[in-house]
């Protein structure tokens, strides 16, 4: 995912320098070189948040684990042990995402957790199992 992110914003900072405005341009010059830029990132950005979030909510909901999970043996399952449903699984992503948002301490408080949940687990009341010793 970080790869094909990687190449599609790259392609967009080429393409700004490409549309630079030069140095004396008046601001209404500027925004309009600027503007169509700005729109493709927001759109990349969006296409971005739709395909992350398609891509995790399958694989939670499909087989307990993102293909990441999978290789080191760890599924996402509810306290009870059955699978998520696709609701909470986006919930999960996006709950994720205010992990992420708090400078990572939502990731870190699992270190401190009696039950090793992030915060994204406690908020989504989900647990990460280990299926392998």
């Amino acid at each position: 995912m970080g790869i094909v992110q990687g190449a599609l914003f790259a392609g967009m900072g080429a393409s700004l320098a490409r549309t630079a405005p030069n140095p004396n341009a008046t601001p209404a010059e500027v925004f309009a070189t600027l503007a169509p830029f700005f729109g493709m990132m927001g759109l990349a950005w969006a296409i971005n948040l739709v395909v992350s979030c398609t891509y995790e909510t399958f694989f939670i909901v499909k087989f307990a684990a993102t293909p990441g999970k999978m290789a080191v043996g760890v599924q996402v399952l509810r306290p009870d042990g059955s699978k998520l449903l696709v609701g909470r699984a986006i919930g999960r992503h996006f709950a994720k995402i205010v992990s992420g948002m708090t400078l990572g301490i939502g990731y870190i408080m699992a270190g401190f957790d009696s039950q090793k949940r992030a915060l994204h687990d406690i908020i989504c009341d989900t647990r990460a199992f280990k299926t392998r010793g």
